[in-house]
Formats: structure tokens, sequence, C-alpha cells
């Protein structure tokens, strides 16, 4: 729903710009329609707002899957070394497709901090988080992020996707606790 909106919204400025440079050539009024432009951003963005401060972490069991589209991925465990800053996390990737390989878009994995601070990866694994899956296919990686000794409890976000999806409505976001 959220993304339906969001493309709804970008459709109509596309619309309005159009026709707000067509109205321009010809000499014609476009205060009216700048106006509109500006009312239609103002308000998605304090919607958007809005959905930013309600949203949520939720924290889920290792083991379970968070999908996007037909590509999921899973943290099945997370090692705190004896230094308190190195953390490996182990990562299990899939594909649920229905008959094509399938390789996430932009694939990220932070560590949060309780104050909402972000890390990412300083290492990763042989098999990036980006590699083409095939039908059914799973396949294990690690992550190593180095966070300050005294970062406290530490969650595991999984994300994929363009930048631009950034501007879809925030939504609770399930993440996986570093024991």
């Amino acid at each position: 729903m959220a993304g339906l909106l969001f493309f709804l919204t970008l459709v109509t400025l596309v619309v309005l710009l159009i026709t707000t440079l067509i109205s321009a050539i010809k000499r014609k009024p476009v205060k009216r329609k700048l106006l509109s432009m500006i009312l239609i951003v103002g308000g998605y963005g304090l919607a958007w707002l809005c959905f930013f401060w309600s949203a949520k972490l939720v924290t889920v069991p290792l083991g379970t899957n968070i999908c996007f589209d037909d590509w999921c991925a899973t943290v099945t465990g997370a090692d705190r070394l004896a230094d308190g800053s190195t953390v490996v996390v182990h990562i299990t990737m899939s594909n649920h497709a229905r008959g094509i390989a399938q390789k996430p878009d932009e694939p990220r994995v932070y560590l949060v901090t309780a104050a909402g601070d972000r890390f990412a990866a300083t290492a990763t694994g042989q098999i990036p988080l980006d590699t083409r899956l095939q039908l059914n296919q799973s396949l294990q990686t690690t992550l190593t992020f180095t966070v300050p000794k005294n970062a406290g409890r530490l969650k595991i976000l999984i994300e994929e996707g363009p930048f631009i999806a950034n501007l879809v409505f925030p939504q609770d976001e399930q993440v996986f606790e570093v024991k």
C-alpha cells in the first residue's frame, strides 16, 4: 500500500510538471500548478515523517526469513569476538522464486545500536550478498563488523533496494539481536 501511494504521488507530480511546462511554454499562468506540486510534496513529506517517527525495530528469532520479493536472508548466528569490538554475523540467503534465478537489488546489513547508530560491514565472506541465486538455492556467508567496545546491545538489520526505496513510507523493520 505504501509503495502504491508513493507511485501515485510520483505519477501525479510528473503529470503536473509536464502540464506546468506546457503552460509555461504557452505563456499561461502556472502559479496554481506550482502551488499544487508544493502542497503534494509537503503533504507527502509530513506523512513520511509521521511514519518514520512511529516505525520501530521488531526483534525476531534467529533463522527467521526476511524476504524482499523472492530473495530472502536470515541471520543464523552472531559472534562477538573476545576483543569486544568485532562482530561476525552468519547469514543464509535463499531464492524462493517460482522459476527464475534471483539477485537482490543493493542488499545491505547493518549493526544498529540502541541509540540508532548504524555500522556497515568492514569485511565480507567469500560469497557476497548480491550473488545471483538459482531457483530454490540457498547460500551461507559471513559479514564482519567493527563497532565501539561500549556499543552495548546490538541488533542486525537487513535491507534491500535502491536509495529511492527510502522515500516510501517507513514501516516497522525486523531485526535480529546479537547476544
